[in-house]
């Protein structure tokens, strides 16, 4: 055998070995797509909005929090930022998003915090494959070595285990950082949920080599709530949305001939709204 023959053969086995770790970490995420899309025109305002830009412009790594009561739109938001973030955030241009989506409705697999984690890895090993070799193989060594003890069987990634390789993000240097969009935590599991809290918390304060710009988007919950001043940036999803609800009623209501009442009726709906895109429709 040559040496350009052994060469392609160590590079063939590196291919085979990132590809069978992206596959331990699939996981259908299936929900996300599900999500309505924005009214056009709608959420605009986040790219302009203190808070944000607070959270966005700041070269450390920084937690948002988007509180949004029940039907105001935090899905549509998060889906909605995930979409444009690269092509409207300079510094987001050429980083690296994970997201996930949890929600109660679909059954136990998508309110599962180590499903979360195993989603967030697959985005970001899926995008940056150097982050493989950045101790993740070593995770991945052992994952493999649980499977084996399993008699090979495919099995989910422990927890802790999870856990303990986005953490090596706290040591790994990337350019243009990262973004973790975390959508409808207040539908995930009750068990771990603080720990998760903890360990987002944890990732953002103690990221130094590249940074983690991390938002969650949620109902109010006790677990968030006590942790509010722990956030860089905090958005109340119902203050912000009233133009956005106004453009959405003025859409809906425009093809059914309410000439006279058109506003009249969109002012209703503002004042009754309360904030809550669902209530319009």
């Amino acid at each position: 055998m040559t040496r350009s023959e052994k060469v392609g053969d160590t590079y063939d086995s590196k291919l085979i070995k990132l590809a069978d770790c992206l596959d331990s970490l699939r996981f259908d995420n299936n929900c996300y797509g599900k999500i309505s899309r924005e009214n056009h025109g709608s959420f605009e305002w986040i790219w302009w909005h203190s808070e944000y830009r607070n959270w966005s412009t700041r070269d450390t790594s920084q937690l948002l929090y988007i509180q949004g009561k029940p039907g105001s739109g935090k899905s549509t938001l998060a889906r909605y930022f995930h979409d444009n973030l690269q092509q409207r955030e300079p510094a987001a241009a050429s980083a690296i998003i994970a997201k996930f989506l949890y929600s109660h409705r679909e059954g136990q697999l998508q309110t599962s915090h180590s499903n979360m984690l195993q989603s967030i890895l697959f985005d970001i090993r899926a995008q940056d494959e150097f982050f493989f070799y950045h101790q993740f193989q070593t995770n991945y060594r052992q994952y493999k070595a649980l499977a084996a003890r399993n008699g090979g069987v495919h099995m989910h990634w422990p927890y802790e285990l999870l856990k303990d390789t986005l953490a090596f993000l706290q040591t790994y240097a990337h350019s243009s950082g990262y973004y973790l969009i975390i959508d409808a935590i207040d539908e995930s599991d009750e068990d771990d949920r603080c720990d998760v809290f903890n360990f987002l918390f944890d990732i953002c304060a103690n990221t130094k080599q590249c940074t983690v710009k991390a938002v969650v988007a949620s109902r109010p919950v006790g677990q968030l709530e006590i942790r509010r001043s722990q956030f860089h940036g905090f958005i109340r999803l119902q203050d912000e949305t009233q133009n956005d609800i106004l453009n959405f009623a003025r859409s809906f209501l425009w093809g059914l001939n309410l000439t006279v009442f058109l506003d009249k009726a969109v002012i209703y709906i503002i004042d009754n709204a309360h904030g809550v895109f669902i209530w319009c429709s």
